[in-house]
């Protein structure tokens, strides 16, 4: 069974650290399917010494696609607790699908230039991981 999440834009997910450099990059919105279980074990030791019931809880979500009402409900955790630790989970996700060789740039711009950059950024992005389902 595969789940999807839909669509993570802007107010899901603000930023994102590459894993490669720890630098911020803008995620815009990215397609987000079900994970397999090699890949939720990959991600494990990027979630920095989380206690295993929550490890069990975003096993669920990210892999069986359970909902956030039903992990609320299993664990006795709050939906914004379980939000907050699916969205942290998929941001590390995201982090160590980045490529390697992708690069951090930095200029000084004006803002309406500046939008524009972070535009092309999360394009590329979004592409990127489209790729990827």
């Amino acid at each position: 069974m595969t789940a999807s999440f839909g669509t993570i834009k802007n107010s899901t997910i603000k930023t994102l650290h590459t894993a490669n450099a720890g630098d911020v990059q803008q995620l815009k919105q990215a397609p987000f399917k079900a994970i397999s279980v090699e890949e939720f074990a990959a991600l494990i030791p990027l979630l920095n010494r989380m206690k295993e019931e929550n490890i069990n809880i975003l096993r669920d979500v990210l892999v069986a696609g359970a909902t956030v009402a039903e992990m609320v409900e299993k664990s006795g955790k709050t939906k914004q607790t379980i939000n907050a630790l699916v969205k942290n989970a998929v941001s590390k996700y995201y982090a160590s699908k980045i490529p390697q060789n992708w690069v951090r740039v930095q200029y000084i711009v004006p803002p309406e230039l500046a939008d524009k950059i972070k535009e092309l950024a999360a394009d590329a992005l979004n592409q990127y991981f489209s790729s990827l389902q």
